[in-house]
């Protein structure tokens, strides 16, 4: 850590986490031009592994399991890589210090689908102010989409960035599919100024969910809202994105031993972690993976599970539900 930093802010940490959109906001300095302008007044900025990074320094909170499944998501990322697949997923680093402290790595110049909507909504009502008629009475994922990438006549910029988006939720359904990634409401989604999508908070997995109630049933969360942003169920770009779905699933299956590996060597050595609180960890998540069918037959049960997850009822009431008691835009 460079001892010369300036402007180092030490804030309650339930605070900061509440922060966390506006220190990511889509309006401020983009993390490349903060870098930049701190490596170039840093004695140190001239070393060749200098690196500049946003950190949560949390307290009176195991961050282990976060660490877990960060570990999960590079290995993912990893396999996804090496196959050539075109998914996308960004692991951020965590550090469990102690049992009940640790540092998270802040995901740069990006806001929740939450804090966007909050955003969005706040322009409209200052456009009624001034007497002006919105584009959108309830702006959507898709109208962020037009307004940030639709200013080239191509349609080059928007299409790129729709494309990366869905690479990054093909590749982030599977994780979630798999290691039953829970609690995923619009405050644990974030988005990219490139239009990627990344997940984050990773406190329900495996076994364990908010309320010890498995309400969130769909493989993954895949609400009409997002499929919109891809042009629809009928859209060319959303046939990719099943594909992409299925290829990153049918890897991943491939390299099943692997990924059973790593939870079981964690299993054994923190065996607390709230994720391992059910029965038959290792055993339900073989089953995820369909070793038991033939490729052609998981990719199918795949694509089944794909379809069910769109727009389904139990993931619209669980955001129902966060938006009625913690205020989370739906």
């Amino acid at each position: 850590v460079d001892p010369r930093l300036s402007g180092l802010r030490v804030v309650d940490c339930k605070q900061l986490v509440a922060d966390r959109d506006r220190v990511g906001s889509a309006v401020g300095e983009k993390w490349s031009d903060v870098q930049k302008r701190v490596r170039a007044a840093s004695p140190y900025g001239h070393l060749p592994h200098w690196r500049l990074i946003q950190l949560i320094v949390k307290s009176k909170d195991d961050v282990r399991q976060e660490q877990f499944a960060t570990q999960l998501i590079t290995l993912f990322s990893q396999i996804f890589r090496k196959a050539d697949l075109p998914l996308w997923l960004r692991p951020y680093q965590v550090l469990s210090t102690t049992f009940d402290a640790g540092l998270i790595e802040m995901v740069p110049d990006t806001t929740s689908l939450h804090g966007l909507k909050k955003q969005m909504l706040s322009t409209v009502q200052q456009q009624r102010a001034r007497g002006d008629t919105p584009s959108s009475a309830t702006p959507t994922l898709s109208d962020w989409f037009e307004d940030k990438f639709g200013g080239d006549a191509s349609g080059q910029s928007l299409l790129q960035a729709k494309r990366r988006y869905a690479q990054s939720l093909a590749a982030y359904g599977v994780v979630c599919y798999l290691m039953q990634i829970k609690d995923r409401h619009n405050g644990n989604i974030l988005v990219e100024q490139t239009g990627r999508i990344v997940h984050i908070d990773f406190g329900f997995m495996l076994t364990n969910s908010p309320g010890m109630i498995n309400f969130e049933k769909a493989a993954f969360k895949l609400s009409r809202e997002m499929v919109d942003v891809m042009g629809g169920q009928q859209s060319k770009l959303y046939k990719d994105f099943v594909g992409w779905s299925v290829a990153g699933f049918l890897e991943a299956r491939a390299h099943a031993r692997q990924i059973l590996m790593l939870v079981e060597i964690t299993l054994a050595g923190q065996p607390d972690l709230p994720c391992f609180e059910g029965r038959n960890v290792l055993e339900d998540l073989q089953d995820r993976f369909k070793l038991n069918m033939s490729r052609a037959q998981a990719a199918e049960q795949f694509r089944g599970l794909v379809a069910e997850a769109f727009d389904n009822w139990f993931t619209r009431q669980y955001d129902k539900f966060q938006r009625l008691t913690n205020g989370i835009l739906e």
